[in-house]
C-alpha cells in the first residue's frame, strides 16, 4: 500500500513539472488551435502591407504582441529579452510605427508556429498543415480582394512544411535548418523569378540582366536622394562609390539570399523546438548545429578566392563566385565558431584556451567582420574535430589489430 502511495505520489510531481513547464500550451487541446490561430494572424502581415489602411496597424500590432508573447514563452534570459526589446523599440521609433517591425518578425513567426503545430506526434501533421493555409488565403482574399495578392500569405508555408515534416521525424537541428534553408532560398528565387516575368514579359537571361540594371539604378537614385537630403553636395567620388557599393550589392544577390535563409530557417526552427518543449516534448538529441569537413574547407577556398583580382586589378569572376560561396555558409560556422570558444578549452586544455583568446582578440585587430572571424573560428574547429575523430578510429582499430 505504501509502495502504491509513493508511486502516485513520484507520478502526480512528475505530471506538475511538466504542467509547470509547459504552461497554458501544455492542455491537450488547446496548443493546436493557439498554435494555428497566431500562424493565421502572422501570415496576414504581407498580403496587408499592399493596402496601407488602418486594418494594416491594426493587423502589425496584433503581430506584434503574439511574437512579443511567444518571445517572452521561449527566452528565459532577461538580458536577451531586454536587447530584444530595445532594438523592436529601436525600430518602431526608426520607422514611426509597427508595420516595418511587424513585416520582418510576422513571417518568421509563422513558419514557427506552423512547424510546431505539425511536430505534435499524437495529432495528424495534414490536419494543420492543410487548415492553416486555406484558412490564411481565405482571410487574405477577404483583405485584398485579389487572388494573387493574396498568395503572398502562403509565401512562407513551403518552409513551414519543410521545418514540420523534419520536426515529426525527430531529425537533428543541422538538417532541418539546412532543408529549411533549401526551401526558402527556392522560394524566394521562385518568387524573384515570377516579378521578373511578370514584369518585363519574359525570363531569359537578357530580361534577367535587364531588371539587375534596372534595381541598381533604382538603389543609386535613392541614395542620391538621400544624400541631397542630408545637404551634402554629390561630387564624382560619390559617385564613383555609390557605383561600387551597388554592384557590389548586386553580385552578392545570390550569397546573400541563401545566407538569409539560413539565419531565417535558424531562427524558426529554434523557436518551433522550444514551443514544443513548452507543450511537453523533447527536444530533438541533436539539437545544435554542425559542419563537416567539407563544409569547412569549401569555405576555406572560397574565402581565399573572394581576394582574387582581375588582370585589370578590378573584381574578377572567381572572386564574385568566392564571396558569394563563404556567404552563404558564413552563418552555420559562425554558429559553431561561437560554440567553438566554449569546447576548445574542453577538447585542447591549454591549446583550446589560446585558440578561444585568439579569436576574440582577432576580432578587434582583423579589418574582417566579427561573424568572418566567428566564421573562420568555426571551420578551424570543424577540421580540428575531424581530424581528432579520425585519428581515434584509425589509431583504435590499429590497437585492435
Amino acid at each position: 500500500m505504501n509502495d502504491y502511495r509513493q508511486k502516485r505520489s513520484l507520478n502526480d510531481q512528475k505530471l506538475n513539472i511538466k504542467v509547470a513547464r509547459g504552461g497554458m500550451l501544455s492542455s491537450p487541446a488547446t496548443p493546436s488551435l493557439v498554435l494555428g490561430g497566431a500562424a493565421v494572424i502572422c501570415s496576414l502581415i504581407s498580403p496587408a502591407l499592399v493596402l496601407q489602411s488602418g486594418l494594416t496597424e491594426l493587423i502589425s500590432l496584433l503581430v506584434c504582441a503574439i511574437c512579443a508573447f511567444c518571445t517572452v514563452i521561449c527566452l528565459k534570459g532577461f538580458l536577451a529579452l531586454t536587447a530584444l526589446a530595445v532594438l523592436a523599440s529601436f525600430i518602431v521609433s526608426l520607422t514611426g510605427s509597427t508595420v516595418t517591425l511587424a513585416s520582418i518578425i510576422g513571417p518568421i513567426f509563422s513558419i514557427a508556429f506552423i512547424s510546431a503545430a505539425m511536430s505534435r506526434k499524437n495529432h495528424s501533421a495534414a490536419i494543420p498543415a492543410i487548415m492553416i493555409p486555406l484558412i490564411s488565403y481565405a482571410l487574405s482574399l477577404a483583405i485584398t480582394r485579389d487572388f494573387i495578392l493574396a498568395l503572398a500569405s502562403l509565401y512562407t508555408l513551403p518552409t513551414a512544411l519543410a521545418l514540420g515534416i523534419m520536426n515529426r521525424r525527430e531529425s537533428s537541428k543541422s538538417s532541418a535548418v539546412l532543408t529549411g534553408t533549401i526551401t526558402f532560398s527556392a522560394t524566394t528565387v521562385a518568387l524573384l523569378a515570377a516579378i521578373i516575368y511578370l514584369t518585363y514579359g519574359s525570363l531569359t537571361p537578357d530580361t534577367v540582366k535587364i531588371a539587375s540594371n534596372d534595381l541598381a539604378y533604382t538603389i543609386s537614385y535613392y541614395c542620391e536622394i538621400a544624400i541631397d537630403a542630408a545637404g551634402n553636395v554629390m561630387t564624382p567620388e560619390i559617385n564613383q562609390i555609390i557605383s561600387s557599393s551597388t554592384d557590389t550589392f548586386i553580385n552578392m544577390l545570390p550569397g546573400a539570399v541563401v545566407a538569409s535563409a539560413y539565419i531565417v530557417s535558424y531562427i524558426c526552427q529554434s523557436i518551433s523546438v522550444t514551443l514544443s518543449e513548452r507543450m511537453g516534448y523533447e527536444a530533438p538529441k541533436d539539437n545544435y548545429i554542425t559542419a563537416d569537413i567539407y563544409t569547412a574547407i569549401v569555405f576555406a577556398a572560397a574565402y581565399l578566392v573572394s581576394f582574387a583580382s582581375g588582370a585589370s586589378g578590378g573584381t574578377s569572376l572567381a572572386a564574385v563566385v568566392g564571396s558569394n560561396i563563404s556567404l552563404m555558409l558564413t552563418p552555420c560556422l559562425f554558429i559553431v565558431g561561437l560554440r567553438s570558444l566554449k569546447l576548445m578549452p574542453y577538447k585542447l586544455g591549454i591549446i583550446g584556451i589560446l585558440f578561444s583568446m585568439g579569436t576574440i582578440i582577432l576580432i578587434f585587430v582583423s579589418s574582417s567582420s566579427a561573424f568572418t572571424v566567428f566564421a573562420i573560428a568555426g571551420a578551424a574547429y570543424t577540421v580540428i574535430n575531424s581530424v581528432d575523430a579520425w585519428a581515434k578510429q584509425h589509431y583504435s582499430k590499429g590497437e585492435n589489430k
